[in-house]
Protein backbone atom coordinates (compact mmCIF):
# COMPACT_ATOMS: atom_id res chain seq x y z
CA UNK A 1 0.00 0.00 0.00
CA UNK A 2 1.19 3.47 -0.85
CA UNK A 3 2.40 5.27 2.33
CA UNK A 4 0.07 8.26 1.72
CA UNK A 5 -2.90 5.91 1.48
CA UNK A 6 -1.74 4.00 4.58
CA UNK A 7 -1.69 7.32 6.48
CA UNK A 8 -5.27 8.02 5.35
CA UNK A 9 -6.35 4.56 6.48
CA UNK A 10 -4.67 5.10 9.86
CA UNK A 11 -6.36 8.51 10.27
CA UNK A 12 -9.76 6.99 9.47
CA UNK A 13 -9.24 4.25 12.04
CA UNK A 14 -8.19 6.82 14.68
CA UNK A 15 -11.28 8.91 13.95
CA UNK A 16 -13.59 6.23 15.38
CA UNK A 17 -15.84 6.59 12.34
CA UNK A 18 -17.47 3.20 12.94
CA UNK A 19 -21.04 3.45 14.19
CA UNK A 20 -21.25 7.20 13.49
CA UNK A 21 -24.61 8.15 12.00
CA UNK A 22 -24.92 9.24 8.38
CA UNK A 23 -27.76 11.73 7.96
CA UNK A 24 -29.04 12.25 4.43
CA UNK A 25 -31.18 15.37 4.44
CA UNK A 26 -32.86 16.75 1.35
CA UNK A 27 -34.48 20.16 1.07
CA UNK A 28 -36.39 21.55 -1.90
CA UNK A 29 -39.10 24.19 -2.20
CA UNK A 30 -39.40 24.58 1.55
CA UNK A 31 -39.81 20.84 2.20
CA UNK A 32 -37.04 19.15 4.15
CA UNK A 33 -36.79 15.44 4.94
CA UNK A 34 -34.31 12.68 5.70
CA UNK A 35 -33.80 10.26 2.84
CA UNK A 36 -34.73 6.67 3.61
CA UNK A 37 -33.34 4.94 0.53
CA UNK A 38 -29.71 3.80 0.40
CA UNK A 39 -29.46 4.19 -3.39
CA UNK A 40 -27.22 7.26 -3.22
CA UNK A 41 -25.28 6.33 -0.10
CA UNK A 42 -22.11 5.29 -1.96
CA UNK A 43 -21.89 8.64 -3.73
CA UNK A 44 -22.60 10.52 -0.51
CA UNK A 45 -19.89 8.64 1.40
CA UNK A 46 -17.41 9.23 -1.42
CA UNK A 47 -18.15 12.96 -1.40
CA UNK A 48 -17.96 13.03 2.41
CA UNK A 49 -14.56 11.35 2.19
CA UNK A 50 -13.21 14.21 0.06
CA UNK A 51 -14.40 16.73 2.66
CA UNK A 52 -12.93 14.56 5.42
CA UNK A 53 -9.52 14.54 3.68
CA UNK A 54 -9.68 18.33 3.31
CA UNK A 55 -10.46 18.66 7.03
CA UNK A 56 -7.30 16.63 7.73
CA UNK A 57 -5.23 18.88 5.41
CA UNK A 58 -4.71 16.01 2.97
CA UNK A 59 -4.12 17.30 -0.54
CA UNK A 60 -6.21 15.49 -3.15
CA UNK A 61 -7.82 15.93 -6.53
CA UNK A 62 -10.26 14.15 -8.81
CA UNK A 63 -10.45 13.73 -12.56
CA UNK A 64 -12.41 16.46 -14.33
CA UNK A 65 -15.07 13.83 -15.10
CA UNK A 66 -16.05 12.29 -11.77
CA UNK A 67 -17.53 9.26 -13.53
CA UNK A 68 -14.12 8.01 -14.69
CA UNK A 69 -11.24 6.29 -12.92
CA UNK A 70 -9.86 7.06 -10.37
CA UNK A 71 -12.09 8.43 -7.62
CA UNK A 72 -9.22 10.37 -6.01
CA UNK A 73 -5.62 11.26 -6.79
CA UNK A 74 -3.43 11.69 -3.73
CA UNK A 75 0.16 12.74 -4.29
CA UNK A 76 0.09 11.24 -7.82
CA UNK A 77 -1.33 7.96 -6.49
CA UNK A 78 -4.75 6.61 -7.46
CA UNK A 79 -7.35 5.73 -4.85
CA UNK A 80 -10.72 4.14 -5.51
CA UNK A 81 -13.41 4.28 -2.82
CA UNK A 82 -15.96 1.48 -2.63
CA UNK A 83 -18.88 1.25 -0.22
CA UNK A 84 -21.24 -1.57 0.67
CA UNK A 85 -23.99 -2.56 3.05
CA UNK A 86 -22.30 -4.60 5.77
CA UNK A 87 -25.47 -6.67 6.18
CA UNK A 88 -25.45 -7.75 2.52
CA UNK A 89 -22.80 -9.06 0.17
CA UNK A 90 -20.37 -6.59 -1.33
CA UNK A 91 -21.35 -6.50 -5.00
CA UNK A 92 -19.53 -3.40 -6.19
CA UNK A 93 -17.94 -3.62 -9.63
CA UNK A 94 -18.77 -7.27 -10.19
CA UNK A 95 -20.81 -6.30 -13.23
CA UNK A 96 -17.84 -4.30 -14.51
CA UNK A 97 -15.22 -6.99 -13.89
CA UNK A 98 -14.75 -7.81 -17.59
CA UNK A 99 -14.42 -4.11 -18.38
CA UNK A 100 -11.76 -3.81 -15.66
CA UNK A 101 -9.79 -6.75 -17.08
CA UNK A 102 -10.04 -5.31 -20.61
CA UNK A 103 -8.91 -1.88 -19.40
CA UNK A 104 -5.74 -3.30 -17.83
CA UNK A 105 -4.25 -3.86 -21.29
CA UNK A 106 -4.80 -0.18 -22.07
CA UNK A 107 -4.26 1.42 -18.65
CA UNK A 108 -1.98 -0.89 -16.63
CA UNK A 109 -1.60 1.76 -13.88
CA UNK A 110 -4.85 0.38 -12.48
CA UNK A 111 -2.80 -2.52 -11.12
CA UNK A 112 -1.11 -0.04 -8.77
CA UNK A 113 -4.34 1.45 -7.43
CA UNK A 114 -5.27 1.31 -3.77
CA UNK A 115 -8.86 0.68 -2.74
CA UNK A 116 -10.54 2.05 0.34
CA UNK A 117 -13.59 -0.04 1.21
CA UNK A 118 -16.07 1.58 3.58
CA UNK A 119 -19.03 -0.35 4.93
CA UNK A 120 -22.32 1.09 6.09
CA UNK A 121 -25.36 -0.37 7.80
CA UNK A 122 -28.99 0.48 8.20
CA UNK A 123 -30.65 0.34 11.59
CA UNK A 124 -34.34 1.14 11.32
CA UNK A 125 -34.60 4.30 9.28
CA UNK A 126 -31.05 5.46 10.04
CA UNK A 127 -27.69 4.80 8.36
CA UNK A 128 -24.35 4.31 10.09
CA UNK A 129 -20.75 3.70 9.09
CA UNK A 130 -20.10 -0.04 9.48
Amino acid sequence: MNPDIQNIKDELEKSTICNKQIILTCSADGISFNLQTPDILGNVIQEWFGHWMTSKSISWSTPSNTQIYPDFIINKHNLEVKTFNIDASAAFDIANFKALIDSLTIDAVRLDTDYLVISWKRVGDKFYFG
